[in-house]
């Protein structure tokens, strides 16, 4: 499979696997647009210099250590209305033929602060005022499925629809919809799917589903004694050299998954077998949770309110102590420190041995704030929203269910956590409309939370 045809998700893997590099993205793209643009249309302006020297630059960051943005090294088109600096932006019209702004538009800026790799300009309908890109100044965008129609749109098609397709189309003609739903992040997928299926392009089929169930991996325990299990292999150390190494390390260990004693030691399932039957170890099963990889987030220190800021804490802590349920509005600013309230309140929570749920309007906001949830509280926080693996939701949900996780992080749906003695629950930006279900089961999170 050549590098264009992978979606940005893989080629970032690539990326950080040092797989390929982001010049040789850039130039399978490149090459591909050489090969069908003559046909398809879709550029108004092709920028290969810039986006070349663009791609050098993640490399370069790649090698040298440096953190690399979320789209470093990933191609993307930018529509021709969008201002780029000294790129030609023509919106699709002769009225603006040689045209190149002086500044970039925010969502360019944004895009190369994530260190994108700019393509170039990408064809429109003029001014983006019809229905199709047929009344392009400079050409027309031919669908690349059948060279005979046009794509719709003021774009040449509906950006989201044509991401289904792509997608649907690299997963082999068909996807489930936690895949697509995963794939589309905080946008809903549910109006591409509806367009696709009643133009006839795409249908919709039930099928049953395999239940999640536990994760488990082999682990190896030392059956006797280390002094006894060495002595058992001494004799045979140079005969049976990965019989020895295995036993040595288990020795040290104690009990180790299977995996690691193989990768380790180069030995194989049937060697550690053999070690069963002698005795010397026994094979186990052990539950594995699927947890949200997180880099290593340092402990922070306890957050210092201002006075503002505890004056709030304190009389919403004084609602908590009360024991009985309540409701207050704490209202702020961006960047006022709502934040630093939430974990003062989550901390007094904990402390008198009660649960906290903490909700946001948007997936995209949970990162971030996982990550400072992580800093304060570690391993007492899960997180739950629809962009999780199946399996990855499911224990975080039994963490919370055990009881070994007692601050809940997550959408709208987070608000079923399963949290036993719930003492707290926080409806970050309230307001917003994204806490209210518009598909069955339908519910507002704020009306549930107050029933909790």
């Amino acid at each position: 499979m050549d590098l264009y045809q992978h979606t940005a998700k893989e080629l970032r893997q690539k990326l950080l696997g040092k797989e390929c590099s982001a010049a040789e993205i850039a130039q399978s793209v490149f090459s591909r647009i050489d090969a069908c643009e003559e046909r398809v249309g879709a550029y108004v302006t092709l920028d290969r210099e810039n986006a070349l020297a663009a791609a050098k630059a993640v490399d370069k960051k790649i090698a040298a250590g440096e953190e690399i943005g979320p789209l470093a090294g990933i191609p993307v088109a930018v529509k021709d209305n969008i201002c780029t600096r000294d790129v030609l932006t023509t919106c699709a019209s002769r009225m603006l033929y040689n045209f190149r702004p002086p500044y970039n538009a925010t969502v360019v800026e944004r895009l190369q602060g994530a260190d994108y790799v700019m393509t170039g300009k990408a064809n429109m309908d003029e001014f983006a005022m019809g229905s199709s890109s047929e009344t392009s100044y400079f050409k027309k965008t031919a669908n690349p499925h059948d060279l005979t129609r046009v794509p719709g749109g003021s774009s040449g098609g509906s950006a989201a629809a044509v991401q289904l397709l792509d997608l649907l189309w690299s997963w082999g003609g068909k996807g489930d919809m936690e895949q697509i739903r995963l794939a589309f992040g905080a946008r809903d997928p549910n109006p591409a799917i509806r367009r696709l299926t009643e133009a006839g392009v795409t249908a919709l089929e039930t099928a049953a589903q395999r239940a999640v169930g536990d994760k488990k991996e082999k682990l190896a325990v030392l059956a006797v004694p280390a002094e006894d299990a060495m002595a058992m292999v001494a004799s045979r150390r140079k005969s049976a050299p990965l019989r020895y190494a295995v036993t040595e390390l288990l020795c040290a260990l104690g009990a180790a998954s299977v995996k690691d004693l193989c990768y380790f030691t180069g030995a194989s399932a049937s060697t550690l077998k053999s070690l069963e039957k002698s005795g010397i170890l026994t094979l186990e099963k052990q539950e594995v949770l699927r947890r949200i990889p997180l880099e290593d987030v340092a402990p922070a220190e306890p957050p210092v309110l201002n006075k503002e800021q505890q004056a709030a804490f304190e009389g919403l802590d004084a609602l908590a102590r009360q024991g009985r349920p309540a409701a207050a509005l704490l209202y702020g600013v961006t960047g006022s420190g709502k934040t630093q309230v939430y974990i003062r309140l989550i901390q007094e929570t904990l402390a008198r041995g009660r649960t906290a749920l903490v909700l946001v309007p948007e997936i995209v906001l949970t990162p971030q704030l996982l990550r400072i949830f992580a800093a304060h509280f570690g391993r007492q926080v899960a997180v739950l929203h629809s962009s999780l693996r199946t399996g990855e939701r499911y224990d975080e949900w039994k963490r919370a269910r055990r009881g070994e996780a007692q601050v809940v992080i997550g959408t709208r749906s987070a608000v079923f956590a399963p949290l036993d003695n719930l003492g707290l629950i926080i409806l970050d930006e309230e307001q917003e409309g994204s806490y209210k279900s518009e598909n069955v089961p339908r519910y507002h999170a704020r009306d549930v939370a107050k029933y909790r």
